[in-house]
């Protein structure tokens, strides 16, 4: 395949991404790539993803990796790769690759198409005091739980136990253990979970289960002759 910038001469630099689309599942790496061309020497070359810059050379804590330049057969011309370790809904879907020299600047953008990983859906049926999974449904259960919409969207981080907000939430976050089918839509138009909505429920004031109250009437009748009250 011959490069798009064979024959490159002097002037304004040139960059093209070897993916502008790249596709990217929940939890899976990504991996960019660019060609670039400069002539005179570029004064810099960075990876813009959201408000971080990424410096090639170097890693920036365990999420990224942004490698160091590679010599292409066409004079003046490099590349440049980065590897985002684990994907997951947080994470901005666009990336940039700017190039600056005394002529000009140049870029290449990247829209990650990112999609929630696919899940089997397993049936459990309980009698006897046992349970089973039924793997014969699972394939027709799976197709239709994609067709329905993402059934399971109202419990995107499982309900937030054990998630800790944090400075540095894009990089700390390696997964999120998705359960849904369904492609997630551009980030302004996601919805998360409010914070303290877990699984966990509260009981109010004053009230009791109709069992825990019908025990306590018991208490209170039958210990009649030992004490009067019977404080809850």
């Amino acid at each position: 395949m011959t490069s798009p910038f064979f024959g490159f001469n002097a002037g304004i630099p040139r960059v093209t991404a070897r993916n502008s689309t790249p596709v990217a599942t929940a939890g899976s790496p990504l991996h960019l790539s660019v060609e670039f061309c400069s002539n005179p020497p570029a004064y810099a070359a960075r990876w813009l993803h959201g408000d971080r810059i990424y410096t090639p050379g170097s890693q920036h804590g365990s999420e990224v990796y942004a490698y160091g330049f590679t010599d292409l057969p066409t004079p003046h011309c490099k590349e440049a790769r980065l590897t985002y370790v684990h994907m997951h809904e947080k994470v901005p879907r666009t990336f940039y690759f700017v190039v600056s020299s005394p002529t000009g600047v140049a870029e290449a953008v990247f829209k990650v198409n990112y999609t929630q990983r696919h899940k089997p859906f397993a049936t459990s049926h309980s009698g006897a005091g046992s349970s089973f999974s039924s793997s014969a449904t699972s394939s027709s259960s799976s197709s239709s739980s994609s067709a329905g919409g993402g059934s399971g969207a109202a419990n995107i981080n499982g309900g937030l136990s054990g998630y800790k907000p944090g400075p540095n939430t894009i990089n700390t976050v390696p997964g999120n253990g998705l359960d849904d089918d369904e492609e997630l839509m551009e980030p302004e138009e996601i919805h998360f979970p409010i914070f303290g909505t877990g699984s966990t429920v509260r009981l109010l004031a004053g009230f009791l289960p109709p069992f825990a109250a019908s025990l306590c009437i018991l208490l209170h009748y039958r210990l009649g002759g030992v004490s009067s009250s019977w404080t809850l």
